[in-house]
């Protein structure tokens, strides 16, 4: 399976732009804000989605597949 450098790229920048948050903090966000915040469902804390965030980012910088 070929991958697009540029597509990666992409999806890199697009993931790191987004901001992580919790439930609660994005209930009280607005439509627009929702779409640069990053959520976990049922994430107890700041810190869980802060971890959830950085192994995804690892995941996609280091070209680990879903599988993997």
């Amino acid at each position: 399976m070929d991958l697009d450098p540029e597509q990666f790229a992409e999806a890199l920048e697009a993931l790191r732009s987004r901001l992580p948050v919790t439930d609660e903090q994005f209930a009280a966000l607005d439509f627009r804000a929702r779409r640069q915040a990053f959520r976990v469902s049922h994430a107890a804390n700041a810190d869980m989605v802060a971890e959830v965030w950085r192994a995804i980012d690892k995941a996609v910088a280091e070209g680990i597949t879903f599988d993997e």
